[in-house]
């Protein structure tokens, strides 16, 4: 019963894992020190100074959460594995400063807690300790999976694949991330607050750098991304060297290698995922040159009527220079594009066509001169809040997201606007919706590609748009 609970509490905190590291795209090594300062913090007042075991887990869960704030400061500012390096000396310093702390964490002698109304059999021999470790990684996987269908999880999950392409749907990459760090610190803090009765026990061995290696490789061997991943994973990475191996436990850092090391060769995306992959290609169907055609459904919009251009301006660089150190890709220009008015960038290759959208995005700032959008002066605007005044960008290389499907591809052009939309554009959007709601993204052309970035601006109703 105590390896069921254990087992079960750390397929809840990779599920979280498994959130972060593909969902956020955070690569973070250190969420066992999460789940230990949980555990840690409510051990402290609860068994060493006799708090309320409610009070102490809420305590304990503000201290994981801090932990988690402190995590997700770093990631403001660096990515990928360096984050991981970062998240990685937290794990590595967390037993030791909990020995050194050893006036508030009793040091190497741990703490003893005794919680025998958690343990009493309720019905069937299950205690409300067994129940509930058993229901928490259901509701973590509900959490997980109601996060990824949600407007929240969509743009989190567009943030870390294209932060380019985020900033200019007026996402902030930054604040997506920080948002996922906090909810992983939650999640995996309440599983360190059931770790302490489900052992009685906390101590600094405890929480080695090895635990959160367990996590991380949990996800690899299951299946990075994939709803299931993380169960299928704990169960092979801690059951397997921990009670089928028990003999080498000694060797369980170097077994955890080898089996992510095996999982990796022979399954590239995880036991769960290359199952899923397989499945996904047997199943996806094209349409060919047909796979993507909106031609009817445009035909209904009101606002396909042909207009004039006004005298209002949209659009104005004065003296616009960007320079890439001594390489000079937008010399001195000076534009103006007027309200309704279709306006064509000729260059060869290399002219700085790409550049200056780049500016005008807020991709990339001026070295010198100004540009004015809609009446404003954006040049020092980031990219998210001049996406946020009705401006839409496609790009050279469309940016799709194969991971979603072909609605989701467009749905994040409707997430992308600010207030309410137009009937029309809600007519259309159901229209697209019954039509394209299963199909998926993989087989569409370079040319459809395109085309969906195109229909994203449409359904994001965006007032202006740069087509690179």
């Amino acid at each position: 019963v105590h390896t069921f609970q254990l087992v079960n509490i750390y397929i809840a905190a990779a599920i979280f894992q498994n959130f972060l590291f593909v969902d956020a795209g955070q690569k973070s090594f250190g969420q066992g020190v999460i789940l230990g300062l949980g555990a840690y913090v409510t051990a402290i007042f609860f068994g060493l100074h006799d708090y309320p075991f409610a009070l102490a887990a809420l305590i304990g869960l503000g201290a994981a959460t801090a932990g988690g704030l402190l995590f997700a400061f770093p990631a403001l500012r660096v990515q990928y594995f360096h984050l991981g390096f970062v998240t990685l000396s937290a794990a590595i310093v967390f037993p030791q400063l909990l020995m050194s702390l050893d006036r508030w964490t009793n040091g190497i002698n741990g703490i003893s807690v005794s919680m025998p109304g958690l343990h009493r059999e309720l019905f069937l021999g299950l205690s409300p300790l067994t129940i509930m470790v058993a229901v928490y990684p259901m509701i973590a996987l509900a959490v997980h999976y109601m996060i990824r269908r949600s407007k929240l999880g969509r743009q989190m999950r567009v943030a870390a694949l294209s932060p380019e392409a985020a900033r200019t749907l007026g996402i902030k990459p930054g604040v997506m991330r920080f948002i996922a760090f906090v909810i992983a610190a939650i999640g995996t803090g309440i599983c360190g607050i059931l770790y302490l009765p489900t052992v009685s026990f906390v101590s600094p061995q405890g929480f080695n750098v090895e635990l959160s290696f367990v996590f991380f490789f949990a996800v690899v061997v299951g299946g990075r991304g994939q709803m299931l991943g993380p169960i299928i994973g704990m169960w092979i990475v801690f059951i397997l060297p921990n009670i089928a191996l028990a003999q080498f436990v000694e060797y369980r850092l170097l077994i955890y290698g080898l089996l992510t090391l095996a999982t990796v060769m022979l399954f590239p995306d995880g036991i769960v995922g290359s199952i899923e992959r397989w499945r996904v290609r047997r199943g996806i169907t094209g349409r060919g040159e047909q796979a993507f055609r909106v031609d009817a459904f445009l035909e209904d919009l009101s606002g396909g009527r042909e207009s004039e251009p006004s005298d209002e301006i949209a659009v104005e660089v004065r003296g616009g220079t960007k320079k890439f150190g001594e390489v000079v890709a937008v010399d001195n220009v000076d534009l103006k594009v007027r309200k309704g008015e279709i306006r064509g960038l000729i260059g060869a290759n290399g002219s700085g066509k790409t550049s200056l959208l780049n500016v005008l995005s807020g991709l990339s700032r001026l070295n010198a001169g100004s540009f004015i959008i809609d009446g404003r002066d954006a040049s020092r605007m980031a990219a998210d809040r001049i996406a946020d005044m009705g401006i839409g960008r496609t790009f050279q290389t469309p940016r799709i997201f194969p991971q979603f499907s072909l609605w989701d591809n467009l749905r994040i052009g409707i997430d992308a606007r600010e207030g309410p939309g137009s009937a029309d554009i809600a007519r259309l959007a159901a229209a697209l919706e019954a039509e394209f709601g299963e199909d998926s993204a993989e087989l569409l052309s370079h040319g459809q590609r395109r085309l969906v970035e195109v229909m994203r601006t449409v359904l994001k109703e965006a007032k202006i748009v740069f087509f690179d």
